[in-house]
């Protein structure tokens, strides 16, 4: 097998890869929320905005995990349940040409 059937080894690295969209989606809201924070709490201090950072990346892991497992994973199975077999692409059609 190539190495993108074996990669990634790594569980945290497998975990990233499934909660990525997810985190994607959620990171900015977070971002913003977290400047707003440190804005008013701290607006001159670069300690406080480096763990502003570090908190604002935890925070963002941490709510794409809870938006991948109770909206991304739903939705998901909700299209596959709905989505009519002649309309979804067949696992074993090849889609080189």
């Amino acid at each position: 097998g190539g190495v993108m059937e074996t990669w990634p080894r790594s569980a945290l690295l497998a975990f990233l890869a499934r909660i990525s969209y997810s985190v994607f989606l959620i990171h900015y809201p977070v971002c913003l929320v977290a400047n707003a924070l440190l804005f008013r709490l701290a607006p001159d201090s670069p300690a406080a905005n480096l763990l502003g950072m570090v908190l604002a990346w935890a925070a963002s892991i941490a709510a794409g995990t809870l938006f991948h497992h109770r909206v991304e994973k739903p939705a998901r199975a909700l299209v596959r349940r709905t989505t009519p077999s002649a309309i979804a692409p067949h696992p074993a059609q090849s889609t080189s040409r």
